[in-house]
C-alpha cells in the first residue's frame, strides 16, 4: 500500500512540475512577442515593412508595380 501511495504522489508532483514549467514557458513567449511587436499586431508590422520597402530612395514605385 505504501508503494502505491508513493507512486501516486510522485506522478502528482511530476504533473504539477510539468504544468508549472509549461505555464512559465508560455508566459515568457508571450512577453517576448509583446516586446518585439511594440504593441502592434503582426499585420500592422507587415504593413509598415511593406510601406518602408516601397518608399526606398532611388527606387520608383512603378518598378514594383509596373
Amino acid at each position: 500500500m505504501f508503494k502505491a501511495q508513493w507512486e501516486k504522489e510522485e506522478r502528482l508532483v511530476s504533473t504539477v512540475f510539468y504544468n508549472f514549467g509549461a505555464k512559465l514557458q508560455q508566459q515568457s513567449a508571450e512577453e517576448r512577442i509583446v516586446q518585439m511587436s511594440g504593441g502592434q499586431s503582426f499585420l500592422a508590422r507587415q504593413r509598415l515593412a511593406t510601406t518602408k520597402r516601397h518608399n526606398m530612395p532611388g527606387v520608383q514605385a512603378n518598378e514594383f508595380f509596373g
